[in-house]
């Protein structure tokens, strides 16, 4: 049957016809698929945005457990001597991802899982140079690169638009707080600058930093997350306004020593994620 003949069907058909007809298609779908389906009415009912075709609910729920395990392993050496579960792992962690996203943002479980995506990202880069994820690259288990998988669980994140409740998610996303590489995460960091075009979006962004940045402050936290948080905020301040200006900021929000050892901290970082790319575009002129 045409769309068509389809439509022409659905038109002859009295209400209550058509009424048992939805609830019977309904009645038909397995528990993931009824949700879609459910969204799609909603969607067509009150004039909104559908589903993408190929929308799925996850089952985040085993999704979040099996992630718990993967890390509990990770840190137990587990993976050391078993070739068969590391392949596992990966397969595993590979097919969470691309069922996470195809979650509609319209879902119920979609915030969580764009928090089992940061967590899955978060997990992959900290554990790098590991049994399950060898090497420099979490290319050899996603087939994607870190900065695209970076920019592919940012704008899953933003689907659902540029609140600040999805830029707080990001700045987090960005700081990497579990790995101890300072240059990675501020390669995320300009990344995720520029995926912030708009200057509103990046003022907006700015605020909330600030906001983060002042209740750390007066919470008396201190550490790789606030600082961290400071050079996302150098960094947005540096395409904005002037680095000078983020760096008065953070100088009336601390003191002069503290703004002075992000600033060298900031410096150097430049230097090395400078330097990697440098290394990796030579790697990729002599590849080709």
């Amino acid at each position: 049957m045409t769309k068509a003949e389809l439509r022409k069907l659905i038109r002859s058909m009295p209400k209550e016809q058509l009424e048992e007809a939805l609830l019977e298609l309904h009645g038909r779908q397995d528990k993931t698929k009824k949700e879609v389906f459910e969204l799609i009415l909603k969607g067509i009912s009150e004039n909104r945005t559908l589903p993408d075709k190929k929308a799925s609910i996850p089952d985040t729920r085993s999704m979040r457990k099996k992630l718990e395990t993967i890390r509990d392993r990770i840190q137990g050496w587990y993976y050391y001597r078993r070739r068969s579960a590391r392949t596992r792992a990966r397969r595993d962690l590979k097919t969470m991802i691309s069922q996470l996203l195809l979650c509609p943002s319209q879902s119920i479980v979609y915030p969580e899982a764009c928090s089992l995506l940061e967590d899955l990202f978060d997990l992959s880069v900290t554990y790098l140079h590991t049994d399950l994820f060898p090497g420099t690259s979490i290319e050899s288990v996603y087939h994607l690169s870190t900065d695209e998988l970076f920019r592919t669980i940012a704008g899953f994140i933003l689907k659902s638009g540029y609140t600040r409740d999805n830029l707080k998610r990001l700045s987090s996303l960005s700081c990497i707080v579990e790995s101890s590489d300072w240059a990675l995460s501020m390669h995320l960091q300009e990344i995720l600058v520029s995926i912030l075009k708009n200057g509103d979006i990046r003022i907006e962004m700015m605020d909330i930093l600030e906001d983060r940045i002042q209740a750390g402050l007066e919470l008396g936290q201190a550490g790789l997350l606030l600082d961290r948080l400071c050079i996302l905020y150098l960094l947005i301040c540096e395409q904005e306004t002037s680095l000078e200006n983020g760096m008065a900021w953070i100088r009336e929000a601390t003191d002069d020593k503290k703004a002075l050892s992000l600033l060298n901290l900031f410096q150097r970082c430049r230097t090395v994620v400078r330097e990697r790319q440098q290394e990796y575009f030579r790697e990729e002129e002599e590849r080709h």
